[in-house]
């Protein structure tokens, strides 16, 4: 392991450290924030137990509590129960979707998705990614996404390689809204950043089309390290060389912490490295910030590959 320290800034407003689970709020912040979902949703005949950065479900669904952790962030402690109440009706209005029964009802609007696992339950529906990420089959409804984290959802639609291939296949077809390349003047490191819609970051599990589109690279030779904030960013850097990849290794890691509670749908604040499709993760975080590479595994055997001393 090689490591560095970098300390975190305070909580800007409140009653206890940053919430783990619920970044935006303070610890105590954010079990209001739950106390109050559990009540609304228990006022619409729903009953729940809080888990991390979600309420569970007695039949095993997720109602997560990201996004309405940062529309309460900002906004008076008194109109949080209004927030609250109007969220759980939203969300409630979603379960009168009748679920899909057959993959060729949802061919065009399945695609696979990139979420924390401390966000989803380790089910049958879910499949690993690598380090703390995995994916879910979703369907894009025109009010809101449908996530699958269920076996018994998954089977009904044929199972998961018949889903994955539909998924993976529709997030190929997505372009990027924008794209842009920074590059570290004295190394000449290039990072490569591209931003989209919904699904956009979930473009990781089709990374060697998503580079191939937005920026021409074609079979990075060496492998590529990456980044997903949230779900709209998708940051990489193609290995070259030792001193490239150590700077952006830390522009990467400086990226996804600043902009992973910076926007819905937050994934991670780590760097990972992919290759051939597999990907491990390659960096952590202590308590206090400090941040942490892993220089073994499949990123090891790729920088010893570019000159790394063995």
């Amino acid at each position: 392991m090689v490591g560095w320290r970098r300390r975190r800034g305070t909580a800007s407003s409140g009653d206890g450290l940053p919430d783990p689970h619920l970044t935006p709020l303070t610890v105590g912040q954010a079990a209001r924030l739950r106390a109050l979902a559990r009540s609304a949703f228990a006022e619409l005949g729903l009953e729940t137990v809080p888990e991390n950065a979600a309420l569970r479900l007695a039949d095993g669904r997720t109602l997560g509590l990201t996004n309405l952790a940062r529309t309460v962030a900002g906004e008076p402690a008194a109109r949080w129960a209004e927030l609250v109440s109007r969220h759980a009706r939203i969300m409630l209005a979603s379960f009168d979707v009748p679920p899909p029964q057959t993959l060729d009802a949802v061919r065009d609007t399945l695609f696979l998705r990139v979420l924390p696992a401390a966000d989803l339950p380790s089910t049958g529906g879910v499949r690993p990614l690598g380090g703390d990420l995995v994916q879910a089959a979703a369907v894009d409804h025109p009010e809101h996404v449908a996530t699958f984290v269920r076996s018994e959802e998954i089977d009904q639609l044929g199972g998961w390689d018949a889903v994955a291939a539909v998924g993976r296949a529709n997030l190929a077809a997505l372009r990027a809204e924008q794209t842009r390349r920074w590059v570290d003047k004295a190394t000449g490191a290039e990072v490569l950043v591209s931003m989209g819609g919904f699904f956009h970051a979930s473009r990781l599990l089709v990374l060697g089309v998503a580079l191939a589109q937005d920026f021409g690279i074609e079979q990075p030779a060496h492998g590529v390290l990456v980044a997903v904030p949230n779900r709209h960013l998708l940051a990489a850097h193609v290995l070259v060389g030792v001193d490239e990849a150590i700077v952006a290794v830390r522009h990467l890691a400086a990226l996804a912490e600043g902009e992973q509670p910076a926007a819905p749908g937050p994934l991670s604040p780590n760097v990972y490295f992919w290759r051939d499709g597999l990907l491990s993760q390659v960096t952590t975080r202590g308590g206090e910030g400090q941040l942490s590479v892993d220089a073994t595994g499949p990123f090891g055997t790729a920088m010893r590959e570019i000159g790394l001393p063995g």
